[in-house]
């Protein structure tokens, strides 16, 4: 899978992986995402494996990607978002997995 649009966005604004990934690795996005949705990304983690894991990363940044890629966000709010994104509330949960 390739982002390249937000890829480009994130590498403009030198928000590389090590602002988030490492956090979402952590935590297995604990933090990143509301409690009931993390566990159930923990399930698909706990059966699929590492690939899950970067499938929900690559998912989320898709989900996310409208406001990644809004034109009127300097990179200083490009840095800010990606570190703290909004949460992915318990019914959209399936809109992410299939993003």
């Amino acid at each position: 899978v390739h982002l390249p649009e937000i890829h480009a966005r994130l590498d403009r604004a030198r928000a590389g992986p090590e602002l988030y990934l490492l956090d979402w690795g952590l935590t297995l996005f604990a933090r990143a995402l509301p409690l009931d949705v993390a566990v159930r990304l923990w399930d698909l983690i706990l059966v699929h494996g590492d690939a899950a894991f970067f499938q929900c990363a690559l998912g989320i940044l898709r989900f996310h990607r409208a406001r990644l890629l809004d034109p009127s966000l300097s990179d200083d709010d490009v840095r800010h978002l990606i570190s703290h994104l909004p949460p992915v509330l318990p019914e959209e949960f399936e809109d992410l997995l299939a993003s």
